[in-house]
């Protein structure tokens, strides 16, 4: 393997490991926010029901007057409505799945590259079809938005450094060793900051 290829393949080693984070951290956002929706808009729903179908004796007894259960039923269909639209327009399920489905490809992608980095002697020929593959792969997923990037990065990163550190020390506070690393790292940046202009 020349040093040139062996140089390729750590790189797409590591910028696949960056994905599947990045992947995998959005996968968590959207498939968290469409389970709110879904069930905010089941609780809306039932309650809904709760009210259309209530027989007017238990309205009576609960103190609630007509006028005030026909603004309630009115206002949560208002709010099944337009968490209906919400759902269709913005897509998290969809979104959550492509991201889900992104992290296990590129997973598999990198299980791949790990095996080409271990088989020093493996043909160029095999390192060839490994890239290509990783290179079609790639562009077949959903990208990450711009504007997320360097904040999937960063968040990368630091969960990586942290795990160094967890590995070292595993009876460590986690929310101790951020507090620790995220102080240092600002102090060096701002050490920095002065000498980089």
């Amino acid at each position: 393997m020349t040093k040139s290829v062996q140089d390729e393949i750590v790189r797409r080693h590591r910028v696949a490991d960056q994905m599947i984070s990045a992947h995998s951290a959005l996968r968590d956002r959207y498939v968290w926010r469409a389970l709110v929706v879904d069930g905010v808009m089941l609780v809306l729903s039932a309650v809904l029901c709760a009210l259309v179908f209530a027989p007017q004796a238990l309205i009576d007894t609960v103190g609630v007057s007509i006028r005030l259960a026909g603004l309630l039923v009115g206002w949560t269909s208002v709010g099944v409505f337009a968490l209906s639209i919400l759902q269709l327009r913005v897509a998290w399920k969809e979104k959550g799945a492509d991201h889900c489905n992104a992290a296990i490809v590129l997973a598999e992608t990198k299980a791949q590259l790990s095996l080409l980095l271990r088989n020093a002697s493996a043909d160029t020929v095999e390192q060839a079809r490994v890239l290509e593959i990783a290179t079609l792969q790639g562009k077949s997923l959903r990208p990450i938005p711009e504007g997320e990037f360097l904040t999937m990065k960063a968040a990368h990163l630091r969960k990586v450094l942290l795990s160094r550190l967890l590995d070292r020390y595993p009876f460590a506070s986690r929310l101790w060793l951020q507090t620790v690393l995220r102080f240092r790292h600002t102090r060096k940046a701002l050490k920095q900051s002065h000498t980089v202009e």
